[in-house]
């Protein structure tokens, strides 16, 4: 670990570290990234827990590095809206759960300062590959035709469900399933944990778009 040589004596691994932490990428990254670049690197994620505090990198590198997080269970404030002729993520079959195949999504929003817009995302659950993309509000509709744009050429053997929450962008869920040829399962109201995967990941988006920031100029580069 870093405590014992590494990051003490190696100014090339040092450099490296600091790179990433700038990239905005994770310990996990870069302890997973590191030793495929260089073999001679020799960094774990505790290290960075011990550096955090111990004067080895620069005391303003720990503004950019990211730690895990325990979800605290809350009740949102905004009220859930009442869709009809939902799926239960109860009714989901069991494959779905295992990860064992590709093609299963984790759908929500990200919000924007009031009227200023939202990111919709996706991510599949096997692989955290992320889809994503500005929409100017929450309307079912747009979202809808958002979504059936991005998913158009991915490939069908990708495209087997969504598990969403019951926010109001979901309520024409019919008409996702049916434009993308998708299955559509709901989470129970107030538990964001049964789509871990898409909570994590838009957990990651906040790190560069911050609760209550203006999402208004957003580009598809930024993104």
């Amino acid at each position: 670990m870093w405590q014992d040589s590494s990051i003490l004596i190696n100014e090339e691994l040092r450099e490296y570290v600091l790179e990433r932490l700038k990239w905005g990428w994770s310990a996990e990254q870069i302890a997973g990234r590191a030793r495929l670049d260089n073999a001679s690197f020799s960094i774990s994620y505790a290290a960075f827990c011990w550096t955090k505090d111990s004067g080895v990198l620069p005391k303003q590198t720990k503004k950019l590095m990211r730690f895990k997080w325990k979800y605290k269970k809350h009740k949102s404030t905004e009220s859930r809206c009442t869709i009809q002729n939902t799926v239960s993520i109860h009714d989901r079959p069991a494959s779905i759960k295992t990860r064992l195949e590709v093609g299963h999504w984790e759908s929500d929003t990200v919000l924007g300062k009031r009227k200023t817009g939202c990111l919709g995302t996706h991510v599949e659950r096997k692989t955290g590959y992320l889809i994503a993309f500005y929409l100017p509000d929450r309307k079912d509709h747009i979202f809808n035709i958002a979504t059936q744009k991005s998913f158009a050429k991915i490939p069908s053997t990708l495209k087997k469900s969504f598990t969403v929450d019951n926010g109001k962008e979901f309520t024409h869920h019919q008409e996702l399933a049916q434009s993308t040829g998708m299955n559509v399962y709901f989470c129970d109201p107030y538990s964001p944990w049964q789509r871990g995967t898409n909570e994590n990941t838009n957990g990651l988006l906040r790190q560069f778009f911050p609760k209550g920031s203006s999402f208004a100029e957003i580009t598809d580069d930024q993104l």
